[in-house]
């Protein structure tokens, strides 16, 4: 009869719980006991393991305005793991990010990976810095078993905050051209239209990682264009106080391993 009850009301299987817990309660609440003096061990590993490779967030969102379905109307979301930043040889902000998507019925066929880098102006030499993005300043690659898939910004800003231990946060939104079918994804339709990127990071300092980021990103005849001469733009929000590295270093970059790489308070 309990059983039954159980089953069809499943609502009434707390009410009908036996008052003292039975074995295999009592084994799991001492596993759960033994393991409670290390909770806070493991929570500082995994906070820590992150770090060491930066983090973010990217959305797409479809901008096309002749369908409503496909694409649907929602944004495609991807976390990041990676997110590495360094100078180059011309001394300006890269950052690279890395997210990885599996589908666990679909193998390898079903395994996402997408890489965007961003080469932004100079770091900032405040609290933080906006930058425009036109068409060189992002790259992105979506790569799957069956084939890859181009995008380039051709509008949009981004903003950088430095932190402290060598790191930056930022955020971005940028409108990007599709250059091929996203069809696993299913975001844009036969004939792909613009996409709204937009999403949140914390970069670590690592020029060997981030480096071959934007190179995948680059790959297949999609690098940068040469760098255009300034004529201003992007916007700084200065401190009190000057912090250290790549800002009072304009000469010092990562494209050389034997350079000394820039700090940041």
């Amino acid at each position: 009869m309990r059983t039954f009850l159980y089953s069809t009301f499943p609502i009434l299987h707390d009410p009908l719980r036996p008052a003292w817990p039975s074995h295999g309660e009592v084994w799991t609440c001492h596993r759960v006991a033994w393991l409670r003096p290390w909770v806070p061990m493991l929570v500082a590993i995994a906070a820590l393991s992150a770090g060491c490779s930066g983090s973010g967030r990217v959305n797409f969102v479809s901008l096309n305005m002749t369908d409503i379905d496909p694409p649907p109307a929602k944004a495609w979301q991807f976390d990041a793991a990676e997110c590495y930043w360094w100078l180059d040889e011309q001394g300006d902000l890269n950052i690279a990010l890395r997210s990885v998507r599996d589908a666990a019925l679909l193998g390898k066929l079903g395994r996402v990976e997408l890489c965007i880098s961003f080469v932004l102006d100079a770091p900032p030499a405040g609290s933080g810095r906006n930058y425009p993005i036109r068409q060189r300043e992002v790259r992105a690659v979506a790569l799957n078993a069956m084939q890859s898939h181009r995008f380039t910004s051709f509008a949009g800003i981004a903003g950088v905050s430095t932190l402290p231990d060598k790191r930056y946060r930022g955020s971005f939104r940028v409108w990007m051209h599709a250059h091929s079918e996203l069809s696993m994804f299913n975001v844009m339709p036969n004939r792909p239209s613009p996409l709204l990127c937009f999403g949140t990071f914390e970069a670590v300092h690592d020029p060997a990682r981030g480096r071959a980021l934007r190179e995948r990103s680059e790959s297949s005849g999609f690098a940068r264009p040469a760098k255009p001469r300034a004529f201003g733009g992007a916007t700084s929000q200065p401190s009190s106080v000057t912090p250290t590295g790549a800002a009072s270093q304009p000469g010092v970059s990562d494209a050389s391993p034997a350079l000394p790489a820039a700090t940041l308070p």
